[in-house]
């Protein structure tokens, strides 16, 4: 009879086997840094919804009907990627990337004024590249390590 495997998580917190004093420490910052930005994407969600639920005028009504649909599917992911990221998965990264480079390039086509604009592009390109490089140094440590 076949004995069911445990899987190992992607991304492993706490204590090596190594035992060295901080050997697990990129590992434990890339989940530091996946949720303090899963509280960033939280909290600009409920601002995308705020512009959403506001009664007449609201902002996303001065929209065309293709950016407001940009605005609110974006408004959506932002609160899946930001669930991901403090779940520490690899998806919540994968799927808040997409989510900030559509951000990115909404805001550079000018097409979605209440994405952030500048602001949201420089936040977006200072956090990928932080988390890009985090997520290698904690890859690096963990095949070090063994698994």
């Amino acid at each position: 009879m076949l004995e069911p495997t445990r899987a190992t998580p992607p991304i492993l917190l706490g204590e090596s086997k190594v035992g060295a004093p901080g050997s697990a420490r990129w590992r434990s910052l890339l989940a530091f840094f996946m949720r303090t930005v899963s509280v960033l994407w939280m909290l600009h969600g409920l601002l995308l919804w705020r512009y959403m639920i506001v009664p007449n005028p609201s902002p996303l009504t001065e929209l065309s009907p293709m950016t407001g649909g940009v605005v609110v599917a974006i408004a959506v992911l932002d609160f899946v990627a930001a669930t991901g990221l403090w779940l520490v998965t690899p998806w919540g990264g994968i799927l808040w990337v997409i989510t900030c480079l559509a951000q990115f390039t909404s805001a550079i086509g000018g097409n979605a004024p209440v994405l952030g604009g500048k602001l949201q592009v420089a936040l977006c390109v200072v956090l990928l590249a932080g988390y890009l490089a985090l997520t290698y140094l904690a890859g690096a440590e963990q095949s070090r390590e063994g698994p």
